[in-house]
């Protein structure tokens, strides 16, 4: 790769993970005009919950990335096995926090014990997300990691904005960013892996 392939790749990103940004920050202004105050508090403790497990999907995904560097000539062979991992690993994540319910609902005074659980769910396809951006990171699939984070960030604002609108609670919310990121991280998966070049 030449310097000028390299400074734009490394452009390509960082718009992508700029506009992730915004985006996520478009939620973060939108939920409190949604939820009252309380709603929005337990909204913003559910959402560290998530900050907190999503470090296992950071560390999926540098692993991955460092390893098939290392590696490219086993790449093939890294990313299928990166897949049935990631799928078991993504699976035990969400059931753990999901089963965490019994103890956070009481704690943060939720009034449903679904909220926790729907962060359990939202955990499956965030973790997953680690995994393949840790292959398009390792591998130099640019535009694939690029559309990876747009995914990620519009899954967040559309799917938590109209789990908010239809039922403005924090248990709502998180209904919302569960299934927007579950149906986003399978669409735009699906428009990277077909995407041409880079």
């Amino acid at each position: 790769m030449t310097r000028q392939d390299l400074t734009r790749s490394g452009a390509l990103v960082a718009v992508a993970m700029l506009l992730m940004s915004v985006v996520t920050y478009a939620y973060n202004l939108a939920a409190p005009r949604i939820l009252i105050p309380a709603e929005f508090g337990a909204l913003t403790a559910l959402l560290s919950i998530i900050l907190i497990a999503n470090v296992v999907a950071l560390g999926i995904q540098a692993a991955i990335a460092r390893h098939i560097a290392i590696h490219p000539e086993k790449t093939d062979a890294i990313t299928k096995t990166t897949s049935r991992v990631a799928v078991a690993i993504s699976v035990m994540i969400g059931a753990a926090v999901a089963a965490s319910t019994v103890i956070f609902t009481p704690l943060l005074n939720l009034d449903s014990h679904l909220a926790v659980v729907y962060c359990g769910a939202m955990m499956v396809p965030l973790t997953i997300m680690g995994a393949q951006a840790g292959v398009a990171q390792g591998s130099g699939k640019w535009w694939r990691l690029s559309l990876l984070y747009l995914g990620s960030g519009f899954g967040r604002l559309f799917g938590g904005t109209i789990g908010m609108l239809i039922d403005p609670t924090a248990t709502g919310a998180m209904f919302g960013l569960a299934i927007g990121g579950l149906v986003s991280g399978y669409r735009w998966d699906w428009a990277a892996s077909h995407s041409s070049g880079n």
